[in-house]
């Protein structure tokens, strides 16, 4: 009897040492992609700070990533702030854009902006209708690339939401419709 207890014990000791290699191994893992996931968004960081006309805060503990905003003539920034959601990752999914519109109505900010690294992680959907309202939230999904000139092209309209409130659309069809379709 106390030798099957002995086998028992040393038995549950072994598995308790795989099952604490094994946790290591997978605390490694995570903190690698962790690390990943944080390196896009410092960068990401560091380069709009370059971009003449935009403020970015830092990064935020919880509801999107970042918020951009517009500067004036004294660098104070503008309503609307834009809430950020940073995505490196094989595809952006209708989960991602969800998560987004709800961080949007968390800060109380009238557009997002799913950010991806690069053309291929957005869906075919979304290069199609980079530009739409969704459950009362504008969403705008760009690139790394295309993000400036997008910032560019959509300035004036950022300024009538500030201006006129953001369902300034609403009123104006036509508009709306040629900016989704632009």
């Amino acid at each position: 009897e106390r030798d099957d207890l002995t086998r028992r014990v040393e038995g549950c000791l072994r598995e308790n040492a795989q099952l604490r290699e094994r946790n290591q191994e997978l605390e490694g893992e995570m903190s690698k992609a962790a690390r990943r996931g944080k390196r896009e968004e410092v960068s990401f960081e560091q380069e709009v700070r370059t971009w003449a006309g935009i403020c970015v805060s830092e990064k935020l503990p919880k509801n999107g990533d970042f918020l951009l905003a517009y500067r004036d003539a004294s660098g104070a920034p503008l309503e609307p702030r834009l809430i950020v959601d940073n995505k490196d990752k094989a595809s952006v999914g209708e989960g991602d854009i969800r998560k987004l519109i709800r961080d949007a109505k968390e800060r109380r900010s009238p557009v997002g902006i799913i950010f991806a690294r690069e053309e291929s992680q957005l869906r075919q959907h979304d290069r199609e209708r980079r530009w739409g309202q969704e459950d009362g939230v504008w969403i705008l999904r760009t690139t790394r690339q295309w993000l400036p000139r997008d910032l560019e092209v959509l300035k004036p309209l950022f300024e009538r939401m500030r201006t006129e409130g953001p369902n300034f659309f609403q009123r104006n069809s036509a508009l709306a419709q040629e900016v989704c379709r632009t």
